[in-house]
């Protein structure tokens, strides 16, 4: 199991005889105010001090859209058990096997959605990806149409009945004429395709497999991720790719909205993308830098496998201890006998938790946690790739489909990144920008 970027792995080896280690914390934040210069007593941002630490307002979350359900996860720390094959020195980057090796995870701030990317969510994807496509087509076809760079012109508005649209972007099924879902194609920057780069091409395909919803009985496997009585249901059929295009997508989105909101641009556009929003912003801060403050977020991610972990730990987790689940206990019910998670009941338990398949998200209690539906619902995605091989990534959580045993936090499952499950969705994560003390969330 590979921990990247701002994950610390302290590792401590057990005999066969199990034994306990402690670890003390400092967990500091440094702030502007009140700090003192310690040689010379000036304090920092005092009308007599040479030196000034400038002040950052802070970062409204709940002001977008976009932004409203994330949540602040602080940075801290658990025990982790490291499988065979799966430890890695993060000093040296060299893979050490160690069949009993327990260790302190140690994780920084960041931000996480606190539900599962639903069906409304994605096919806001499906539907800007589909007007793409069409306006492409009407620029390549009719040079009244488009502007002089080649794109599109956007003061037209998309005629869906035009017979060029409607002969390459539908087929015929069933005696209906549909939109021909191998035409949604996003092409992703291969940054965001983190270490697997090379291997992959940019076109990603973004609709869902519904034949993985087929084999599974779905009852309405084809209506799925259209009908309204299942937008707030985890989207499923989703592989890591179509994941991590969402993010991309998603990134593009909301700073287009932000900067649509504080004026830097005029319009939203089918043709923004992550260059030309840096480049407005950067242009407009430059026009009066002294008096105006960044406007763009980081930037929409998956989790990596080490914060969704810590994510898991409620409010009354310290790192000394363990625990099996995502809230506190080992019980898989609350006092009212409501289950805590969307899972597979077997003989042993005498009641269901009322849901076949998926459930709508936020439909179980988070018992203390900030987000929902970390075990059971849909498994989810997670950045990191298992071993050696690039393309297997790593899975957390548990489903709708599995027993108890897969919702217990450590565990985990791997699926190769073009592949798809009728089990599987995914979350999204972001990076704080400064101190975490600087958001406001809801």
């Amino acid at each position: 199991m590979e921990y990247l970027f701002k994950t610390t792995i302290m590792k401590f080896t057990f005999s066969k005889t199990l034994k306990t280690a402690s670890l003390s914390l400092g967990l500091f934040t440094l702030t502007g105010c009140g700090i003192k210069q310690t040689a010379t007593g000036w304090e920092y941002n005092n009308d007599g001090g040479k030196f000034e630490i400038p002040k950052q307002k802070p970062i409204d979350l709940t002001k977008y859209e976009l932004t409203r359900n994330l949540r602040l996860i602080p940075g801290s720390s658990y025990k982790s058990f490291f499988h065979e094959d799966s430890l890695v020195d993060f000093k040296t980057g060299n893979k050490v096997y160690d069949e009993a090796s327990w260790g302190i995870c140690t994780v920084s701030s960041f931000l996480l959605s606190d539900h599962e990317v639903t069906n409304r969510e994605y096919r806001e994807f499906i539907n800007w990806v589909r007007a793409k496509a069409a306006a492409d087509l009407l620029a390549e076809t009719y040079p009244e149409k488009r502007l002089p760079n080649g794109n599109y012109n956007e003061d037209i508005p998309l005629d869906w009945s035009d017979p060029i649209i409607q002969s390459r972007l539908f087929i015929k099924r069933r005696g209906m004429n549909v939109f021909n879902n191998d035409a949604l194609i996003y092409i992703t920057s291969n940054k965001n395709h983190g270490d697997v780069c090379d291997q992959l091409d940019s076109a990603v395909k973004i609709f869902p497999d519904i034949t993985c919803v087929e084999k599974t009985h779905f009852p309405y496997h084809m209506d799925y991720i259209y009908v309204e009585e299942y937008d707030n249901h985890p989207v499923v059929g989703v592989s890591w790719l179509q994941a991590k295009a969402y993010c991309e997508w998603l990134t593009i989105r909301l700073n287009e909205g932000v900067l649509l909101t504080n004026n830097v641009i005029s319009r939203e556009s089918l043709y923004h993308t992550e260059n030309t929003l840096i480049q407005a912003h950067e242009n407009w801060y430059k026009e009066d830098s002294m008096n105006r403050e960044p406007l763009l977020f980081s930037g929409f991610r998956l989790p990596r496998e080490s914060e969704w972990t810590i994510a898991t730990k409620t409010k009354n987790y310290m790192p000394g201890t363990d625990q099996f689940f995502a809230w506190d206990g080992f019980q898989l019910t609350n006092k009212k006998g409501k289950y805590l998670a969307n899972f597979s009941q077997d003989y042993i338990f005498s009641s269901n938790d009322d849901y076949e398949y998926t459930a709508p998200v936020k439909s179980f209690p988070n018992e203390g946690l900030d987000v929902y539906d970390l075990c059971g619902n849909v498994a989810e995605w997670v950045e990191d790739s298992y071993g050696n091989d690039k393309s297997l990534k790593m899975i957390k959580g548990g489903s709708w489909a599995d027993s108890f045993e897969s919702l217990l936090t450590y565990k985990f499952e791997t699926m190769y990144l073009n592949q798809s499950s009728s089990r599987v969705g995914f979350r999204v994560a972001m990076e704080i920008l400064g101190s975490s003390s600087a958001y406001i969330t809801n």
